[in-house]
């Protein structure tokens, strides 16, 4: 066999392909009877005689018998076979690419909800020792104007009581853009009239901002 790759010039590239295994036919057709195979151990029994296109005809030195081998179907099945290997590596190479850039996201994203987490629950936080601070002293403006309306009355029983300006409530809500918060304000004015305010406050201004 050997001797015939090299009367073809093609055992550099189909050496190894040719070597594992030729079917021999009895024509110059895939669709012609199988007569066997051939290989590089009994590569000394075979000579070739004759070649028409990718088709040689070779005769076995001991028998005589003749026969057909295709030449270009093993050679084109190993370069199909190293083309797809070739693009399973590419495949494997960008797939391993994607992966870890999603791996890389993931962690980004697991890192940003960890922090957002944590805002939130500053802010929380905050809002609700801010909330605390206004209604104790809401509670103790309450007090004060109560312990006022006492005073007036055991002082003037007839006369109209005057009462001072006082929160009487605060409610903050945080804003679905989670930059802003609505503070809604309600007072008990000098005119005996609840008083009611609405403020867009930002997050950041909440523990400086003015209570009265």
């Amino acid at each position: 066999m050997k001797k015939i790759l090299i009367a073809l010039g093609l055992l550099a590239a189909t050496g190894s392909a040719f070597a594992a295994s030729y079917q021999v036919y009895s024509q110059p057709n895939a669709n012609s009877k199988v007569l066997g195979k051939i290989s590089d151990q009994s590569a000394d029994q075979y000579i070739q005689f004759y070649k028409q296109g990718n088709w040689v005809k070779i005769a076995d030195t001991q028998t005589g018998a003749v026969g057909w081998v295709n030449v270009a179907g093993p050679a084109a099945q190993a370069n199909a076979q190293n083309a797809q290997a070739q693009r399973a590596a590419q495949y494997q190479q960008a797939y391993n690419s994607l992966q870890a850039q999603q791996q890389q996201l993931e962690a980004q994203r697991k890192t940003f909800e960890q922090n957002y987490q944590q805002a939130a629950q500053q802010l929380s936080q905050r809002m609700q020792a801010l909330q605390q601070q206004v209604s104790a002293e809401n509670q103790a403006t309450v007090n004060r104007v109560n312990q006022t309306n006492a005073n007036n009355k055991a002082l003037n029983p007839a006369g109209s009581t005057q009462t001072q300006k006082s929160f009487n409530a605060l409610i903050i809500q945080t804003n679905k853009d989670g930059k802003t918060a609505t503070v809604t304000k309600e007072w008990l004015g000098q005119d005996g009239k609840m008083h009611k305010s609405v403020k867009q406050v930002p997050l950041s201004q909440l523990q400086s901002m003015q209570l009265s």
